[in-house]
């Protein structure tokens, strides 16, 4: 295991820039909490190896059309990195993956943008599981050459255009999706390989209203479509019901309960 830092509660204009060896990176306090947000470029930039790196309970932002997320390197270059209990909101993109290998997760995270959300074209594992995507042109794209892309109990809400496209460049057969809601855009799935709409690979999949508490808010409120729509094998939420859909699980014994952090 590597070393952890913990990040006091605060603003912060530094961006983390290519870290080279595992290390967790946590705010002490949680997301709502802890912000890294550079003025210029991406509050988490990637762009060669590394191993083992994970980012926990941030807030990554900036007020450039940079992605405050993004992952790239050369051929030679394998990332592994996790993103857990965060928050990445984009001015204009969200998070930009590229690169030749590796593993990317990214689970119990709410990102908002404003172009395309999340933008995969990481040629390796990419895993995205109880993640919350608000707005966007697109909120996830597809746009990788090889690779392993899931999609599991999330949600993908409001986009402009497409909840889910796949690139002329990529193919659908990559995907898999299950039990994530889809919701709110001008079309669900597609591809813009056969120009078409598309039913993703997987089970469990929905399109519902999630309610979210309020635009600010994305927590559940009650008679949400994702609330116990999520994967029954998965563990069970904090409240013992079957795993909510998205970032935030919903406490039916409070309404709606936060956790872990602020949106």
């Amino acid at each position: 295991a590597g070393d952890t830092v913990l990040l006091a509660d605060g603003t912060y204009t530094e961006a983390i820039v290519d870290v080279t060896k595992g290390v967790t990176i946590r705010g002490e306090h949680g997301a709502d909490k802890a912000t890294i947000t550079p003025k210029f470029g991406a509050a988490l930039f990637i762009s060669r190896s590394v191993s083992d790196l994970v980012i926990d309970g941030l807030t990554l932002e900036n007020s450039s059309g940079f992605a405050p997320l993004e992952v790239g390197g050369g051929p030679e270059d394998a990332i592994t990195l996790t993103v857990r209990n965060a928050v990445v909101k984009g001015v204009g993109a969200g998070i930009s993956l590229s690169g030749p290998g590796g593993k990317i997760t990214i689970e119990r995270t709410l990102v908002r943008a404003v172009a395309h959300a999340v933008t995969d074209a990481f040629t390796g594992t990419v895993a995205l599981d109880h993640v919350t995507i608000i707005g966007g042109s697109v909120g996830y794209y597809l746009n990788a050459l090889s690779g392993s892309h899931s999609v599991r109990n999330s949600i993908i809400a409001n986009s402009t255009e497409d909840g889910v496209a796949i690139s002329q460049n990529s193919s659908q057969k990559l995907l898999k999706m299950s039990y994530s809601n889809v919701w709110g855009g001008k079309r669900n799935y597609y591809s813009y390989v056969e120009t078409a709409t598309f039913v993703p690979d997987g089970v469990g999949n929905l399109s519902g209203d999630p309610k979210f508490i309020s635009a600010a808010d994305a927590h559940l409120s009650a008679g949400s479509a994702a609330i116990d729509a999520g994967d029954p094998a998965f563990a069970p939420d904090p409240d013992g019901t079957v795993s909510d859909v998205g970032a935030y699980p919903y406490n039916h014994g409070a309404a709606s309960k936060k956790f872990s952090v602020q949106s």
